[in-house]
């Protein structure tokens, strides 16, 4: 098989991939959803939200900006983002450095 490199920044298409496994209890409750998700690069449309549970994710590559509790952080590849339960988050932009990839876990 050969994979050849492809330069993202070319491509004016956005594109999100989003995956989501979950780990189950003896009741079938969910008790940890891992999820992967791919975005492309730019400013995104308002969307800010919260989730009941907590999360913890690892920034693969790309950055941007977070805004957290209407305060704009920004995030890089290799950074580790912690959310409490309830707390309302948004990513504002994505650079356009490199796709922007990011792995977490939300857990009660």
């Amino acid at each position: 098989m050969l994979i050849c490199p492809i330069d993202f920044r070319r491509f004016k298409v956005l594109f999100y991939i989003f995956a989501e496994k979950y780990l189950y209890d003896k009741q079938n409750q969910p008790i940890l959803k891992i999820y992967h998700s791919v975005v492309a690069a730019g400013k995104r449309q308002y969307w800010e939200h919260h989730h009941t549970e907590c999360a913890l994710s690892f920034v693969l590559s790309g950055g941007g900006n977070y805004l957290v509790e209407k305060k704009d952080y920004n995030f890089q590849k290799n950074d580790v983002l912690i959310f409490n339960s309830e707390e309302r988050h948004f990513i504002s932009e994505i650079s356009d450095c490199e796709p922007f990839e990011m792995i977490g876990i939300k857990f009660e």
